[in-house]
Parts: C-alpha cells; sequence; structure tokens
C-alpha cells in the first residue's frame, strides 16, 4: 500500500491536533449478519489479528475501509470503521 493510501485509511479517524484519540476500539461491520462489532484495539492491531479474533480464515472474508481492499499486515486504529464480509460458504 502506498504512503498516501495509508494516510486515507485515517482520515477521519486521526484526532484534531490536541485532541486524544477516542476509545481504543475498531468498529466492524459483519456481513452478511449486518452485525456491528467494536472489536478492543488490542485484538485487532491489524487485518489477520481481527479476523482471528473474529474467528474467521484468511481467504474466508473480505476486510475493507471505504472504497479499500485491505490486506492482512494493513494496520488498524482505534475508532475505523471496517467492513468484514464473509465470501466463503460455512455450510
Amino acid at each position: 500500500m502506498t504512503p498516501e493510501g495509508r494516510a486515507a485509511l485515517l482520515d477521519g479517524v486521526r484526532p484534531a491536533e490536541g485532541q486524544p484519540w477516542p476509545a481504543k476500539v475498531v468498529h466492524v461491520l459483519c456481513q452478511p449478519e449486518e452485525k456491528m462489532v467494536d472489536v478492543p484495539r488490542v485484538k485487532a492491531k491489524n487485518v489477520g489479528i481481527l479476523l482471528k479474533t473474529l474467528g474467521l480464515r484468511q481467504g474466508t472474508a473480505i476486510v475493507a475501509c471505504g472504497d479499500t481492499l485491505l490486506t492482512p499486515d494493513t494496520p488498524l486504529y482505534p475508532n475505523q470503521h471496517v467492513l468484514v464480509r464473509t465470501v466463503m460458504s460455512s455450510g
């Protein structure tokens, strides 16, 4: 991912200068269940760790932030909103 792409992921997440970071959670919309989950940042430092925390294997879900698809090594930040879409049948 380019430096510009990483900076774009922080848009709207980074607090104003002099303000503290918000609560240290990552907001996750799980689809197709349409369930919103707040995951503590320590259990979602990057996409790969987030998937493990949610009980999903890499390759069984697509993770996106806005219109950007995220790879397992992409770091996640407090108060960031991501989409996790299961793409394989579990039955």
